[in-house]
């Protein structure tokens, strides 16, 4: 394949005024042609007979699906996210609630004592 190139390359530089490189030109340019023909061919045999637009075009139409899909699971991700760290059972989030409660309680008594002071 390099070699071929490379004659087809020098005769390419040479002076075109140089009728005596054609007939070799022609024959590295004919041996590039038939290896360009053989190479075609084996690509055309490698491909699966099954292969079409209409192939691609599915996979085109899987590609968004995932993306779609892709787009859900983040959402969804980030809506599990909020409840990280929440207790597993009822009880113990009502017992912690509570408790939040009851701070909260003692901190307005605790600012309302503080407010009736700087009066």
């Amino acid at each position: 394949f390099a070699a071929s190139l490379a004659s087809v390359q020098a005769a390419a530089a040479s002076p075109a005024s140089d009728e005596a490189s054609w007939p070799a030109t022609t024959r590295a340019l004919e041996r590039k042609g038939t290896e360009y023909r053989e190479r075609l061919a084996a690509l055309a045999a490698a491909v699966p007979p099954d292969a079409s637009a209409a192939r691609f075009d599915e996979l085109d139409a899987l590609r968004a699906e995932v993306a779609s899909a892709t787009v859900e699971l983040e959402e969804t991700r980030g809506a599990i996210a909020e409840f990280a760290g929440l207790p597993h059972n009822l009880e113990e989030a009502e017992a912690i609630l509570d408790a939040e409660r009851e701070e909260l309680a003692r901190l307005l008594r605790m600012k309302n004592d503080l407010l009736r002071r700087m009066l």
